[in-house]
């Protein structure tokens, strides 16, 4: 290279935006890690979790309160804040601060038992109240889902179709008696 290259003012001012850049994205990602493993939540995730208590757990109304963003992205943000064990943590901390902590609950449910209003209709509004915070603890769980794979390949290939059907209704049981038993 021309000796004059390194000397060239115009050259130095790319390389200097370049290694800029770099830095800022190092830097970037930097923040990112520190903020995804940070064990306390950021003003906005803290806003967030306020923001899903009052909003009944309704986490795209929180993230569009707290985030300033519209619905589709609110939607990912509440995903990504739900699941991370910071924000968890912090909307356990706003439901005992509103008075609905598991023991709070725990003390509500045990009033309403003693009290025994005969299936009033107020009985059962905070029944259904009660069982909402516990799900907002992730205590009872809004859903339960269940996969169930089975592969009988090495059981199939050198049988006849008596066999063969035999072998299905033997699984079919099989998975009769372990949903009985989920179901309890």
């Amino acid at each position: 290279m021309p000796s004059g290259v390194y000397n060239d003012p115009n050259v130095r001012i790319r390389q200097n935006e370049r290694m800029k850049t770099i830095v800022n994205i190092r830097w970037q990602k930097y923040r990112k890690a520190v903020a995804n493993n940070s064990n306390t939540p950021t003003l906005k995730q803290k806003l967030f979790a306020k923001a899903y208590v009052k909003h009944r757990g309704n986490g795209a109304k929180a993230a569009m309160e707290a985030y300033d963003t519209n619905g589709k992205t609110a939607k990912g943000i509440a995903y990504q804040n739900i699941n991370k064990p910071v924000v968890q943590k912090e909307i356990k901390g706003q439901l005992i601060e509103a008075g609905l902590g598991i023991e709070d609950l725990n003390q509500y449910s045990k009033q309403l038992i003693s009290n025994n209003l005969q299936g009033k209709p107020s009985q059962a509004v905070a029944a259904s109240m009660i069982q909402f915070a516990y799900k907002l603890h992730n205590v009872l769980p809004a859903t339960k889902k269940m996969s169930m794979n089975l592969s009988i390949k090495d059981q199939v290939v050198s049988k006849d179709f008596d066999e063969l059907r035999k072998l299905a209704e033997k699984q079919t049981e099989v998975m009769q008696a372990l949903l009985q038993e989920i179901k309890g």
